[in-house]
């Protein structure tokens, strides 16, 4: 997936049947996530509950995706690894208008030779449904889901703390959202650091854009290639009818 970095915008309102105007977006280079098989890292021992891994050069990032949702499991960066005994649930599966969901995460870090804990809580509601229109076009049938993560990291005295507010719009057969505002407050040492920033998926990672922006159904089936059982995921907008 390909992400373009864009000019912080409000994320409007929520509810049902809202179109956001995000047509005029500036974006301000790319960064491409390649996603591989955890044992292809040689770290799979390590995350022995990961499904996937997110490689960024060199750094990896590990999740599990199961049927309760997508779930941070803990990375390896820069000489630190985290690995997670009570992984964070990112999203939950299925997610409905007005569906919600909370979770806490329990992880040791260690840079080689020290080793602390880090903690996190979130909560997320899919707060809004309705149409999404981007600098590529319009899609149709999109559910945003706002969710806010405090973490509290102890390697120093007083600990670290990072609390994130996080808006992000899906569609059924698009892995990834399709647009996303964070809003960050870090305290580090004592010391505040805020930002807010925004990311919008590049068209080139959309297999059929000009299907995404003219059907208002969203579908994904899975494995594929199967053998003797598929899973379809669906989503439709309001008033229409599956067949």
């Amino acid at each position: 997936l390909t992400y373009s970095s864009a000019d912080f915008v409000e994320p409007g309102s929520g509810g049902a049947g809202v179109t956001w105007d995000f047509a005029t977006l500036s974006t301000i280079g790319s960064n491409t996530f390649t996603y591989v098989t955890p044992a292809s890292t040689g770290l799979a021992g390590t995350f022995p509950d990961a499904t996937v891994a997110q490689d960024e050069s060199g750094a990896y990032f590990f999740y599990r995706a199961d049927a309760a949702g997508y779930k941070d499991v803990g990375f390896t960066l820069g000489g630190y690894t985290c690995v997670c005994s009570d992984p964070l649930l990112m999203l939950a599966y299925p997610m409905a208008f007005n569906g919600t969901f909370t979770d806490n995460m329990n992880c040791n870090v260690t840079d080689g030779t020290n080793t602390w804990t880090r903690t996190s809580s979130i909560t997320g509601t899919a707060d809004a449904h309705g149409n999404l229109v981007l600098p590529f076009g319009q899609v149709n049938n999109v559910l945003r889901v706002h969710s806010v993560q405090n973490m509290v990291d102890n390697q120093l005295d007083p600990p670290s703390t990072v609390n994130t507010d996080l808006y992000s719009w899906y569609r059924p057969g698009t892995h990834g959202p399709l647009f996303s505002i964070s809003t960050m407050h870090a305290v580090y040492s004592g010391f505040p650091l805020n930002d807010s920033s925004a990311t919008v998926i590049d068209a080139s990672s959309i297999v059929g854009v000009d299907e995404l922006v003219r059907h208002d159904t969203g579908v994904e089936a899975w494995p594929n290639p199967a053998t003797d059982r598929v899973e379809v995921v669906y989503g439709l907008g309001g008033g229409h009818a599956l067949t």
